[in-house]
């Protein structure tokens, strides 16, 4: 039979459950209020029950949620929220914060209220997104990360794969994860991979985990490339994982491997040098030396080893490079150049030039020196044998006024400076003797100097033209190499002598020269001009003078015919005059280039044109270069010469002939005759204007015809002159230039 105490029992357990859940219980209106709380909402939110009664349950509900409760309050009125509806709200507490609470609720059908159930979610809800955050991080770092990192499960399955990843193995996330690690091991580590896992999973012995492994990965193109591998382990669920930190060290490897060959290189060199050279620690021990330097000294590497850069050095010389030394390493100069002796195994004193640098860590401490050590000894006696004669030399040189004379050696040392040029400078000799040439001239002086000063070093004479840095002094130099007696070149010897006013008056006189040809060819046009305009008036007036003549000639008294005579003749002769000026002026005017003429061809034309081909006898004649119409007229004046200034009683034999001369591209021109002949007094009269030697009564002329020949033959580049034949007569000769190739 039923117990008729059961519901009251059933209904105080209900009451207890109701009093002592931590869950928040309650009911509410439709209205939205509170109707029934537990003790756990104070306990939890702080607020009595008498304020959650009295207080709308909405305002207690977070604004940004408020809505949300509204629309799941409807839901629930209307039957639509399910069977098990719920929904997570913040709420206000007592203090004025907030707490997650996750609500669920139920409609109930028979009574207008909706019991609530609420848990307290709220470290839940912080520790979920704790552990969002560190899932962020986690995924930044590892996407951040040069590195790839990749995970495996026990099964050596890939289960993560990181942005690195990609880059370093060239495979995509996609394609790669769920593979076997070994795809990304070259074929020959597999086995051993597979052999170190089965280890780990059975005793949990691992060699790799925990250690960085340098070995080969293997790219989806097949490429090896060389990595750094560091293994960690990590459990999820009882069941291990892995996680793989992989470097592309190719850079690395690239530059240690350029490294190695630059070692080498350095090693081939330093042992291959033609000079000695020793790497030596800051006391002076011998760290390394090569062979040219066994050889300068006779000690064999070994020896050379145990031994210090004093030992080898002569007992008077030791200990004098001290102190520079050590301003070398205190960083107060960077390099060491000195001579000093050196005792050889056998006991020969040989000199040594020293060049000494110091080679520091990245730190700046000292680790070597590097010295450079060679046998100067044969340079010593040549500079030895170019001092002998010093006395000598300074007398004879020291007081040349406007000189520089510079004995210098091998390194351009100047060893003797002398010349009068020196105390115009204000230089004392001794500032100079000793120092090197690349000491005393500006950079940009010596860079144009001193590969005429090596061209005398290496047996070659040069010429050159060079200024003071200020430009005020201009120097003619000569630099010539200077011998022994078995001719081998012991240093130079340059000589820079001051032209400054020399070539300042080799400019004037350019310039006057350039002066005189503009005078000159402004006469000419002159001429040319003068003479043209001249042409017309007395053509007219020599044609009236004529036309007088024929109609009255007779018709007047004997003196009005012999005046009408004389105007006539002189009208004519200006008219020469005038026709004998414009052919000088045109003499070399002409603008055609020059070209090679036929002088054989030439002269025949000209002989045929005087009509005189039976006194004149042409030898073989050469094309030269010029313009054909000039030489035309030259040929043309000298032969009417030479036919016109004969003696009566004697027929008139002219030559022309034709030699190479011997040291110009030239052929020298002869015209010889059998006429007059000129005194050698006025040689070089009559080639002036106007100029004649005999009365026009005797031979006819204006006295201008070997002066356009003249002016010919100059503007061709050539030279004319008069010989006196011995038997009688005179020879011209002059000079062309001979004929160029015609392309």
């Amino acid at each position: 039979m039923p117990n008729r105490h059961q519901p009251a029992v059933l209904a105080g357990r209900a009451d207890r459950l109701f009093a002592l859940s931590p869950d928040l219980l309650g009911a509410a209106t439709p209205e939205g209020r509170l109707v029934s709380v537990n003790p756990a909402w104070e306990a939890l939110l702080g607020w009595t029950e008498e304020e959650l009664l009295s207080t709308p349950y909405l305002d207690l509900v977070h604004p940004d949620d408020r809505d949300e409760a509204a629309a799941f309050a409807e839901r629930l009125a209307q039957g639509t929220a399910g069977a098990h509806a719920e929904i997570e709200l913040r709420v206000r507490t007592h203090a004025e914060d907030h707490r997650r609470i996750l609500f669920s609720a139920v409609a109930a059908p028979d009574e207008p209220a909706v019991y609530l159930s609420g848990k307290d979610v709220t470290e839940r809800h912080a520790v979920e997104a704790a552990l969002r955050a560190s899932d962020q991080r986690y995924e930044a770092v590892t996407q951040a990360t040069s590195d790839a990192i990749v995970s495996a499960d026990a099964d050596g399955r890939i289960i993560f794969w990181n942005a690195a990843a990609e880059g370093t193995f060239g495979w995509r996330e996609e394609e790669v994860l769920g593979s076997d690690l070994t795809v990304l091991m070259p074929e020959r580590h597999r086995a051993a991979h597979r052999t170190g896992m089965a280890r780990f999973l059975t005793t949990g012995e691992s060699r790799v985990i925990g250690t960085t492994l340098a070995i080969e990965g293997l790219r989806r193109d097949g490429s090896e490339f060389p990595i750094e591998l560091s293994i960690g382990t990590w459990e999820q669920g009882g069941r291990p994982y892995f996680t793989a930190m992989v470097r592309d060290v190719s850079d690395r490897v690239d530059a240690r491997n350029a490294l190695r060959q630059a070692e080498k290189r350095f090693a081939a060199a330093f042992e291959s040098a033609a000079v000695g050279l020793a790497l030596v620690a800051p006391d002076g021990e011998m760290l390394r030396t090569n062979r040219a330097l066994a050889e300068l000294t006779g000690w064999s590497h070994p020896d050379l080893l145990e031994s210090d850069l004093a030992s080898l050095t002569h007992p008077e010389d030791r200990g004098a490079d001290a102190a520079a030394m050590a301003a070398m390493l205190a960083g107060q100069t960077r390099r060491l150049a000195t001579e000093r002796r050196f005792v050889r195994r056998d006991g020969t004193v040989i000199h040594v030039r020293i060049n000494l640098s110091l080679i520091r860590d990245v730190d700046d401490t000292p680790l070597h020196f590097v010295a450079q050590i060679e046998d100067v000894t044969e340079r010593r006696r040549m500079v030895e044998a170019l001092t002998l004669s010093q006395a000598r030399y300074k007398g004879l040189v020291g007081n040349l006024p406007d000189s520089i004379i510079t004995l210098y050696d091998h390194d351009l040392r100047m060893l003797i400076v002398e010349g009068g040029q020196l105390a115009r400078l204000g230089i004392q000799a001794g500032d100079l003797e000793g120092r090197l040439l690349s000491e005393y001239l500006p950079p940009e002086t010596f860079a144009e100097v001193a590969p005429h000063y090596r061209a005398a070093l290496a047996g070659e004479r040069r010429d050159f033209d060079t200024r003071t840095p200020d430009g005020s002094v201009l120097y003619w130099a000569q630099t010539v190499p200077l011998r022994d007696d078995a001719g081998a070149v012991i240093g130079g010897m340059a000589v820079a002598r001051d032209v400054t006013a020399q070539r300042a008056a080799e400019c004037a006189l350019a310039e006057r020269n350039r002066d005189l040809e503009r005078s000159n060819a402004e006469l000419e046009q002159f001429a040319y001009v003068a003479s043209h305009d001249l042409s017309e008036p007395l053509r007219m007036v020599s044609s009236y003078l004529q036309l007088l003549r024929r109609r009255y000639h007779g018709a007047l008294d004997e003196d009005a015919d012999a005046f009408i005579d004389f105007a006539v003749d002189g009208a004519a002769r200006m008219q020469s005059l005038i026709e004998d000026l414009l052919a000088y002026s045109r003499a070399g005017r002409s603008e055609r280039p020059p070209e090679p003429v036929d002088t054989e061809r030439l002269v025949t034309g000209v002989v045929d044109l005087l009509h005189v081909g039976e006194a004149v006898d042409l030898g073989p004649l050469p094309p030269v270069q010029g313009d054909a119409y000039a030489l035309g007229q030259l040929f043309q004046n000298l032969i009417g010469n030479a036919i016109k200034f004969v003696p009566e009683d004697r027929e008139p034999h002219v030559e022309v002939t034709a030699e190479p001369e011997p040291e110009a591209p030239a052929w020298r021109f002869t015209i010889a005759d059998n006429g007059i002949g000129i005194d050698p007094r006025h040689a070089e009269r009559i080639f002036r204007m106007f100029q004649r030697l005999h009365g026009r009564d005797e031979f006819p002329g204006t006295g201008i015809g070997l002066a356009i020949a003249k002016k010919v033959v100059e503007r061709h580049g050539g030279e004319i002159w008069t010989e006196p034949r011995d038997d009688g007569g005179t020879r011209f000769c002059f000079t062309l230039p001979e004929a160029h190739a015609t392309p």
